[in-house]
Protein backbone atom coordinates (compact mmCIF):
# COMPACT_ATOMS: atom_id res chain seq x y z
CA UNK A 1 0.00 0.00 0.00
CA UNK A 2 1.56 3.22 1.52
CA UNK A 3 4.08 5.26 2.28
CA UNK A 4 2.54 6.31 1.07
CA UNK A 5 7.13 6.95 0.79
CA UNK A 6 11.31 8.31 -4.57
CA UNK A 7 10.23 11.12 -6.58
CA UNK A 8 12.20 14.28 -6.30
CA UNK A 9 9.58 16.57 -4.83
CA UNK A 10 9.28 18.69 -1.74
CA UNK A 11 5.73 17.67 -0.85
CA UNK A 12 5.69 15.85 2.49
CA UNK A 13 5.51 12.06 2.26
CA UNK A 14 5.61 12.12 -1.53
CA UNK A 15 9.04 10.61 -1.94
CA UNK A 16 9.49 6.89 -1.77
CA UNK A 17 5.89 6.21 -0.99
CA UNK A 18 5.22 2.71 0.22
CA UNK A 19 2.48 0.85 1.98
CA UNK A 20 3.95 2.63 5.04
CA UNK A 21 3.74 6.13 3.65
CA UNK A 22 1.43 6.23 0.70
CA UNK A 23 -1.80 6.82 2.67
CA UNK A 24 -0.49 10.12 4.01
CA UNK A 25 -1.05 12.20 0.90
CA UNK A 26 -3.75 10.40 -1.06
CA UNK A 27 -4.68 13.62 -2.83
CA UNK A 28 -2.10 12.88 -5.52
CA UNK A 29 -3.48 9.57 -6.73
CA UNK A 30 -6.56 8.35 -8.55
CA UNK A 31 -7.61 5.91 -5.79
CA UNK A 32 -8.89 8.82 -3.72
CA UNK A 33 -12.40 7.87 -4.80
CA UNK A 34 -11.90 4.33 -3.56
CA UNK A 35 -10.55 5.35 -0.18
CA UNK A 36 -12.88 8.28 0.40
CA UNK A 37 -16.04 6.30 -0.27
CA UNK A 38 -14.71 3.34 1.70
CA UNK A 39 -13.79 5.40 4.77
CA UNK A 40 -17.21 7.01 4.61
CA UNK A 41 -18.70 3.56 4.97
CA UNK A 42 -19.44 2.69 1.36
CA UNK A 43 -17.21 1.21 -1.30
CA UNK A 44 -19.43 2.08 -4.25
CA UNK A 45 -17.85 4.54 -6.66
CA UNK A 46 -19.47 7.92 -7.23
CA UNK A 47 -17.98 8.38 -10.68
CA UNK A 48 -21.16 7.68 -12.65
CA UNK A 49 -23.48 9.82 -10.55
CA UNK A 50 -24.95 12.98 -12.04
CA UNK A 51 -27.29 15.74 -10.97
CA UNK A 52 -28.53 16.22 -14.52
CA UNK A 53 -31.42 13.75 -14.15
CA UNK A 54 -33.16 11.76 -11.41
CA UNK A 55 -31.16 8.73 -10.38
CA UNK A 56 -33.09 5.47 -10.80
CA UNK A 57 -33.24 2.96 -7.99
CA UNK A 58 -29.98 1.09 -7.61
CA UNK A 59 -29.99 -2.50 -8.80
CA UNK A 60 -29.17 -5.27 -6.34
CA UNK A 61 -25.40 -5.55 -5.72
CA UNK A 62 -23.56 -7.85 -8.10
CA UNK A 63 -22.25 -11.07 -6.58
CA UNK A 64 -18.59 -10.01 -6.60
CA UNK A 65 -19.09 -6.52 -5.15
CA UNK A 66 -19.10 -7.69 -1.54
CA UNK A 67 -15.82 -9.56 -2.05
CA UNK A 68 -14.13 -6.45 -3.45
CA UNK A 69 -15.40 -4.43 -0.50
CA UNK A 70 -13.99 -6.95 1.98
CA UNK A 71 -10.59 -7.01 0.27
CA UNK A 72 -10.47 -3.21 0.15
CA UNK A 73 -11.32 -2.94 3.83
CA UNK A 74 -8.63 -5.45 4.74
CA UNK A 75 -6.10 -3.68 2.53
CA UNK A 76 -6.65 -0.19 3.89
CA UNK A 77 -6.95 -1.12 7.54
CA UNK A 78 -3.79 -3.23 7.37
CA UNK A 79 -2.09 -0.17 5.93
CA UNK A 80 -3.38 2.00 8.75
CA UNK A 81 -1.96 -0.44 11.30
CA UNK A 82 1.40 -0.40 9.57
CA UNK A 83 1.39 3.34 8.99
CA UNK A 84 -0.19 5.17 11.93
CA UNK A 85 0.99 8.47 10.44
CA UNK A 86 -1.02 7.94 7.28
CA UNK A 87 -4.00 6.76 9.30
CA UNK A 88 -4.07 10.11 11.09
CA UNK A 89 -4.00 12.02 7.82
CA UNK A 90 -6.76 9.84 6.39
CA UNK A 91 -8.99 10.44 9.39
CA UNK A 92 -8.63 7.11 11.17
CA UNK A 93 -7.51 7.81 14.72
CA UNK A 94 -6.88 4.46 16.36
CA UNK A 95 -3.09 4.83 16.15
CA UNK A 96 -2.50 8.54 16.76
CA UNK A 97 0.18 7.95 19.41
CA UNK A 98 2.18 5.53 17.27
CA UNK A 99 4.85 5.87 14.56
CA UNK A 100 5.38 3.83 11.40
CA UNK A 101 7.40 0.63 11.63
CA UNK A 102 10.21 0.89 9.05
CA UNK A 103 12.08 -2.32 9.73
CA UNK A 104 12.91 -4.37 6.59
CA UNK A 105 10.81 -7.26 7.85
CA UNK A 106 7.80 -4.96 7.99
CA UNK A 107 8.31 -3.84 4.41
CA UNK A 108 8.60 -7.48 3.32
CA UNK A 109 5.41 -8.41 5.16
CA UNK A 110 3.59 -5.55 3.46
CA UNK A 111 4.73 -6.68 0.03
CA UNK A 112 3.53 -10.21 0.75
CA UNK A 113 0.16 -8.89 1.82
CA UNK A 114 -0.11 -6.78 -1.31
CA UNK A 115 0.66 -9.74 -3.57
CA UNK A 116 -1.96 -11.80 -1.74
CA UNK A 117 -4.51 -9.00 -2.20
CA UNK A 118 -3.67 -8.76 -5.89
CA UNK A 119 -4.17 -12.48 -6.32
CA UNK A 120 -7.52 -12.33 -4.52
CA UNK A 121 -8.69 -9.40 -6.65
CA UNK A 122 -7.58 -11.16 -9.84
CA UNK A 123 -9.54 -14.26 -8.82
CA UNK A 124 -12.83 -12.34 -8.86
CA UNK A 125 -14.75 -12.88 -12.09
CA UNK A 126 -15.31 -9.40 -13.61
CA UNK A 127 -18.70 -10.58 -14.84
CA UNK A 128 -19.87 -10.74 -11.22
CA UNK A 129 -19.13 -7.04 -10.58
CA UNK A 130 -21.30 -3.99 -11.01
CA UNK A 131 -19.91 -1.34 -13.35
CA UNK A 132 -18.96 0.93 -10.46
CA UNK A 133 -17.21 -1.75 -8.43
CA UNK A 134 -15.40 -2.94 -11.54
CA UNK A 135 -13.82 0.52 -11.74
CA UNK A 136 -12.99 0.45 -8.03
CA UNK A 137 -11.35 -2.96 -8.39
CA UNK A 138 -9.19 -1.75 -11.28
CA UNK A 139 -8.11 1.32 -9.33
CA UNK A 140 -7.17 -0.75 -6.30
CA UNK A 141 -5.21 -3.19 -8.45
CA UNK A 142 -3.28 -0.33 -10.04
CA UNK A 143 -2.58 1.21 -6.63
CA UNK A 144 -1.05 -2.02 -5.37
CA UNK A 145 0.86 -2.66 -8.59
CA UNK A 146 2.35 0.81 -8.43
CA UNK A 147 3.50 0.36 -4.86
CA UNK A 148 5.09 -3.00 -5.61
CA UNK A 149 6.85 -1.43 -8.58
CA UNK A 150 8.15 1.51 -6.55
CA UNK A 151 9.04 -0.21 -3.34
CA UNK A 152 9.56 -3.91 -3.92
CA UNK A 153 11.14 -3.76 -7.37
CA UNK A 154 12.79 -0.33 -7.20
CA UNK A 155 13.18 -0.45 -3.40
CA UNK A 156 12.76 3.28 -2.94
CA UNK A 157 12.74 2.83 0.83
CA UNK A 158 16.39 1.79 0.41
CA UNK A 159 17.34 4.66 -1.90
CA UNK A 160 15.40 7.80 -0.95
CA UNK A 161 16.24 9.36 2.43
CA UNK A 162 13.13 11.54 2.26
CA UNK A 163 11.01 8.47 3.02
CA UNK A 164 12.04 8.76 6.66
CA UNK A 165 12.08 12.55 6.82
CA UNK A 166 8.50 12.55 5.61
CA UNK A 167 7.40 10.04 8.22
CA UNK A 168 8.92 12.20 10.96
CA UNK A 169 7.40 15.41 9.62
CA UNK A 170 4.03 13.84 8.87
CA UNK A 171 3.87 12.33 12.34
CA UNK A 172 3.66 15.77 13.92
CA UNK A 173 2.10 17.79 11.11
CA UNK A 174 -1.02 15.64 10.95
CA UNK A 175 -2.08 16.32 14.54
CA UNK A 176 -1.48 20.08 14.34
CA UNK A 177 -3.16 20.52 10.95
CA UNK A 178 -6.39 18.66 11.76
CA UNK A 179 -8.59 19.60 14.70
CA UNK A 180 -9.94 16.08 15.25
CA UNK A 181 -9.42 16.30 19.03
CA UNK A 182 -8.77 18.98 21.66
CA UNK A 183 -5.34 20.59 21.31
CA UNK A 184 -4.00 19.15 24.55
CA UNK A 185 -4.93 15.64 23.39
CA UNK A 186 -3.15 16.13 20.09
CA UNK A 187 -0.16 17.56 21.94
CA UNK A 188 0.10 14.36 24.00
CA UNK A 189 -0.08 12.34 20.78
CA UNK A 190 2.73 14.37 19.23
CA UNK A 191 4.86 13.85 22.33
CA UNK A 192 4.42 10.08 22.05
CA UNK A 193 5.38 10.12 18.39
CA UNK A 194 8.33 12.44 18.90
CA UNK A 195 9.79 10.04 21.43
CA UNK A 196 9.90 7.39 18.69
CA UNK A 197 11.35 9.59 15.93
CA UNK A 198 15.08 9.25 16.80
CA UNK A 199 14.94 5.44 16.65
CA UNK A 200 12.91 5.52 13.43
CA UNK A 201 15.48 7.77 11.71
CA UNK A 202 18.34 5.55 12.87
CA UNK A 203 16.53 2.58 11.34
CA UNK A 204 16.19 4.62 8.17
CA UNK A 205 19.95 5.13 8.09
CA UNK A 206 20.44 1.37 8.37
CA UNK A 207 17.91 0.75 5.59
CA UNK A 208 19.39 3.14 3.05
CA UNK A 209 21.98 2.00 0.53
CA UNK A 210 22.80 3.86 -2.69
CA UNK A 211 21.25 7.28 -3.34
CA UNK A 212 21.72 9.29 -6.53
CA UNK A 213 22.83 12.91 -6.37
CA UNK A 214 19.50 14.47 -7.36
CA UNK A 215 17.50 12.44 -4.86
CA UNK A 216 20.06 13.14 -2.16
CA UNK A 217 19.89 16.90 -2.71
CA UNK A 218 16.09 16.99 -2.73
CA UNK A 219 15.89 14.86 0.41
CA UNK A 220 18.53 16.94 2.19
CA UNK A 221 16.71 20.18 1.42
CA UNK A 222 13.46 18.65 2.62
CA UNK A 223 15.07 17.43 5.84
CA UNK A 224 16.73 20.75 6.66
CA UNK A 225 13.37 22.43 6.19
CA UNK A 226 11.71 19.90 8.48
CA UNK A 227 13.98 20.91 11.36
CA UNK A 228 12.18 24.25 11.44
CA UNK A 229 8.86 22.44 11.71
CA UNK A 230 9.99 21.04 15.04
CA UNK A 231 11.86 24.08 16.33
CA UNK A 232 9.39 26.79 15.31
CA UNK A 233 6.04 25.56 14.03
CA UNK A 234 5.23 23.00 16.71
CA UNK A 235 5.94 25.26 19.70
CA UNK A 236 3.70 27.91 18.15
CA UNK A 237 0.94 25.40 17.45
CA UNK A 238 0.89 24.21 21.06
CA UNK A 239 1.38 27.61 22.69
CA UNK A 240 -2.26 27.77 23.89
CA UNK A 241 -1.80 24.59 25.97
CA UNK A 242 -1.04 25.61 29.56
CA UNK A 243 -0.80 22.24 31.31
CA UNK A 244 2.68 22.37 32.95
CA UNK A 245 3.30 18.63 32.78
CA UNK A 246 2.41 18.46 29.08
CA UNK A 247 4.55 21.49 28.32
CA UNK A 248 7.54 20.02 30.13
CA UNK A 249 7.18 16.67 28.38
CA UNK A 250 6.79 18.39 25.04
CA UNK A 251 9.90 20.51 25.53
CA UNK A 252 12.03 17.40 26.12
CA UNK A 253 10.50 15.25 23.36
CA UNK A 254 10.45 18.05 20.80
CA UNK A 255 14.06 19.01 21.42
CA UNK A 256 15.16 15.39 21.00
CA UNK A 257 13.13 14.96 17.81
CA UNK A 258 14.48 18.20 16.32
CA UNK A 259 18.02 17.13 17.15
CA UNK A 260 17.42 13.73 15.55
CA UNK A 261 16.13 15.29 12.33
CA UNK A 262 19.09 17.69 12.28
CA UNK A 263 21.49 14.79 12.82
CA UNK A 264 19.79 12.83 10.05
CA UNK A 265 20.32 15.75 7.67
CA UNK A 266 24.01 15.86 8.57
CA UNK A 267 24.33 12.11 8.03
CA UNK A 268 22.64 12.46 4.66
CA UNK A 269 24.87 15.34 3.58
CA UNK A 270 28.02 13.36 4.36
CA UNK A 271 27.04 10.42 2.15
CA UNK A 272 28.61 9.97 -1.27
CA UNK A 273 25.90 9.77 -3.96
CA UNK A 274 25.79 6.99 -6.52
CA UNK A 275 23.40 5.68 -9.14
CA UNK A 276 20.74 7.55 -11.12
CA UNK A 277 17.15 8.59 -10.60
CA UNK A 278 16.26 7.72 -14.21
CA UNK A 279 13.42 5.21 -14.36
CA UNK A 280 14.00 3.84 -17.85
CA UNK A 281 11.30 3.49 -20.49
CA UNK A 282 9.79 0.14 -19.35
CA UNK A 283 9.32 1.32 -15.77
CA UNK A 284 7.99 4.70 -16.89
CA UNK A 285 5.38 2.98 -19.08
CA UNK A 286 4.23 0.95 -16.09
CA UNK A 287 4.09 4.03 -13.89
CA UNK A 288 1.86 5.78 -16.43
CA UNK A 289 -0.42 2.76 -16.54
CA UNK A 290 -0.68 2.29 -12.79
CA UNK A 291 -0.81 5.95 -11.73
CA UNK A 292 -2.87 7.50 -14.53
CA UNK A 293 -4.30 4.60 -16.59
CA UNK A 294 -2.43 5.92 -19.63
CA UNK A 295 -1.56 3.37 -22.28
CA UNK A 296 -0.50 5.78 -25.04
CA UNK A 297 2.83 4.69 -26.58
CA UNK A 298 5.79 6.76 -25.43
CA UNK A 299 6.68 8.05 -28.94
CA UNK A 300 3.16 9.47 -29.25
CA UNK A 301 3.35 11.05 -25.80
CA UNK A 302 6.64 12.66 -26.77
CA UNK A 303 5.04 14.09 -29.91
CA UNK A 304 2.20 15.56 -27.87
CA UNK A 305 4.64 17.05 -25.35
CA UNK A 306 6.82 18.61 -28.04
CA UNK A 307 3.77 20.09 -29.76
CA UNK A 308 2.63 21.61 -26.47
CA UNK A 309 6.12 23.02 -25.90
CA UNK A 310 6.13 24.61 -29.33
CA UNK A 311 2.75 26.21 -28.65
CA UNK A 312 3.97 27.54 -25.32
CA UNK A 313 7.07 29.05 -26.94
CA UNK A 314 4.93 30.67 -29.64
CA UNK A 315 2.78 32.52 -27.11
Amino acid sequence: MSVRCGERTQRPMRSGESFLTRKLFLTRVAPIGVLATFVAGSFGSTFARSNAAPVPAAPPPARGDARVAVLAKQYFYAGFRQSPVSATFTGYHAYDTMLDDVRPATFAAGFRRERETLAALAAIDPATLSAETSIDRTMLIHTIQEDLLRNERQAQWRHDPAVYTNIAAGAVFGPISRAYAPLHVRMAQVIARERAIPAMLKQGERNLTATDASTKQAAYTNTVGSVDLFRTTLPLAFKPVTDPQLRASFAIANAAAAAAVHSYAAWMKARTPSGTFALGAPTYVKRLEYEDSIDTPLPRLLEVARAALRRAHAQ
